[in-house]
């Protein structure tokens, strides 16, 4: 475990496979194992381990297993069949909150079914508020149905019973993903006493370099996140905050450097490749394009076509980029970015009623807090202005103009 945390995956890997041959009904050791290979989407190794599993397992498969089997069918895009042995699992043991969480993301992220997923997250979050992952889905459902003041309650409803470490981060994490001013405040206000406790607490170290950045002190992100590197040397998730600090603060090829040295070691990773794409993509790379097409060979993905949408747009292939980004609204309807910059490039491409529609659409979805919030506003008022509609182009310019932190309004 310690090899695994430390990224040793070929150290690990050895160690598993001598703990499970001497062991061979050591159903820790052989989950442990499978979630080594999941995490590097060694998928065909996972099915074979399986197999052999299940012929050990006269009984059938225990929960912790079928469970991983599960989360190896999403990862790989099955996602019906994904559901079935979720389902089969928790008729076999209904307390299995960790399967019960497991299906419920499945049935809301991958199958498109929010309405069944938030109710079983929801009777999960009753029955064990001290779950950090119950808390961090039942949030991250709220915020995508724009309910942001409802996520954040429900991290702190759960914190007058769970007292633990694992949830002022997770809440952290979420205030730092959605970051506004009063979130940073609320974001360092917690991270503050884990520092006073511990001065080597690397973790609160590295969320405040986060704070940092949000807070636009570039030096302060860079050297908080170098002091959480030092603390715990080449820990991926801190790469990954490096590699963003960077990106965000202007040096884009320190920040591809990390990212390929990381791909190295887990090349299937999606959320690697998307945060690579995304940058090659915000520095106008010509390798954007390449990248997005290598995410897409992984699966169809809402991320992946949005990528692909604005590689076609930098090489000024409208046409492209409003079918990618149709395509990412297919598969997420209610992905705000995907549907601003469909409406955007309609505007571009002079289809101003179905850009003004969509833009419209756009708004709806979008949270206040997001960058583009101001800048629908705008190519609405644009939009408007094209179709002679007068008073809406007056009403929306305003708003943008009104908005903090846009260029005429700093």
């Amino acid at each position: 475990r310690v090899a695994h945390a430390q990224g040793k995956r070929r150290s690990a890997k050895q160690l598993y496979l001598r703990a499970t041959a001497q062991a061979p009904a050591f159903t820790s050791g052989h989950a442990a194992y499978l979630e080594l290979l999941l995490a590097g989407r060694r998928f065909e190794g996972m099915r074979s381990i399986l197999e052999i599993l299940r012929s050990r397992y006269t009984r059938g498969l225990p929960t912790r297993l079928q469970a991983l089997e599960g989360r190896m069918l999403m990862a790989r895009n099955k996602d019906e069949a994904a559901r079935k042995v979720f389902r089969k699992a928790l008729d076999r043991d209904p307390g299995a909150n960790h399967v019960a969480l497991d299906l419920a993301e499945c049935l809301w992220r991958k199958l498109k079914k929010p309405e069944e997923g938030y109710l079983l997250l929801e009777q999960v979050y009753r029955r064990a508020k001290s779950l950090t992952r119950a808390v961090q889905l039942i949030a991250e459902y709220h915020f995508e149905r724009r309910e942001v003041a409802r996520g954040l309650q429900r991290f702190t409803d759960a914190a007058k019973v769970n007292k633990s470490l694992a949830l002022v981060r997770a809440r952290t994490e979420f205030l730092l993903r959605h970051p506004t001013p009063t979130r940073l405040k609320l974001a360092e206000s917690l991270l503050d006493p884990m520092l006073k406790k511990n001065s080597r607490d690397h973790s609160a170290v590295a969320l405040l370099a986060l704070v940092a950045l949000g807070r636009r002190n570039e030096k302060l992100a860079k050297k908080r996140i170098k002091r959480a590197l030092i603390l715990r040397p080449e820990h991926v998730p801190y790469l990954r905050y490096e590699a963003k600090i960077l990106a965000q603060t202007g040096d884009p090829r320190k920040a591809i450097e990390i990212y390929d040295k990381l791909l190295k070691a887990q090349p299937q990773d999606k959320s690697l490749l998307v945060a690579r794409t995304r940058i090659l993509c915000r520095y106008r790379d010509k390798r954007c394009l390449a990248g997005a097409k290598k995410l897409l060979k992984l699966g169809p993905s809402a991320e992946g076509y949005i990528l692909e949408g604005q590689a076609y747009l930098q090489k000024r292939r409208g046409a492209r980029a409003i079918k990618a980004f149709r395509k990412a609204i297919k598969l997420d309807r209610q992905h705000a970015g995907a549907t601003f910059l469909l409406g955007r490039t309609l505007y571009d491409e002079a289809s101003f009623r179905k850009a003004i529609s969509t833009l419209r659409r756009g708004l709806e979805l979008t949270d206040e807090s997001a960058p583009q919030f101001s800048d629908i506003h705008y190519f609405l008022g644009m939009a408007y202005a094209k179709v002679k509609s007068q008073r809406l182009a007056r009403t929306h310019l305003k708003k943008y103009l009104g908005t903090p932190g846009n260029p005429q309004n700093p």
